[in-house]
């Protein structure tokens, strides 16, 4: 169990039922086993709900031990395309609301033998918020995987042709590796 738990990579989406998710199908000992977690950010939908407390408990159990964490903060970059959606500013506003809690839990919850990586795309608005949360220090990395599948990147990218309805989906499309380039 500590082979699996420890030296495997285990990626959540913190909108939508991601914590939900951990508790649901880890027990805590397993959680408290996990060594490496990539956690992804993303204002998907209505899936982020400023005003959100992260669950102390939960993460308390998890984030201490982590020899790894990789977080994947991707900010509103566009004003929503649909019938009285929010302005940019209003859509950034609630995303930044909505991730502060969980990035100032997890600062909080730090080992200082942590490795900490976290790619934002760059964006000025999202740095600042890492480096206040994470005053410890983090690295900024661009993730190969799970960031440029983020943010279209590389291979990913418009103009890879990626996107496109006759583009191939594999089994890399669902994985991820730690190392970064």
């Amino acid at each position: 169990m500590n082979v699996l738990y420890g030296d495997n990579i285990f990626k959540l989406n913190l909108n939508g039922q991601g914590e939900y998710y951990l508790m649901k199908n880890f027990t805590k000992a397993n959680r408290h086993r996990m060594r490496y977690l990539a956690l992804i950010a993303q204002p998907s939908g209505t899936s982020y709900t400023p005003g959100e407390m992260p669950d102390n408990a939960l993460w308390c159990s998890i984030i201490p031990q982590l020899k790894g964490l990789r977080i994947v903060a991707e900010q509103p970059l566009e004003a929503g395309g649909y019938y009285n959606a929010p302005t940019l500013e209003q859509d950034m506003d609630c995303w930044v609301k909505w991730i502060r809690p969980f990035l100032q839990c997890f600062g909080q919850h730090l080992s200082r033998e942590t490795i900490v990586q976290v790619d934002y795309d760059g964006r000025v608005e999202t740095g600042e918020l890492v480096k206040e949360c994470l005053p410890d220090g983090y690295r900024k990395v661009r993730c190969r995987y799970f960031g440029n599948l983020i943010f279209k990147r590389g291979e990913f990218s418009w103009e890879s042709g990626y996107w496109h309805d006759d583009s191939p989906i594999n089994s890399r499309d669902a994985d991820g590796y730690w190392d970064s380039d």
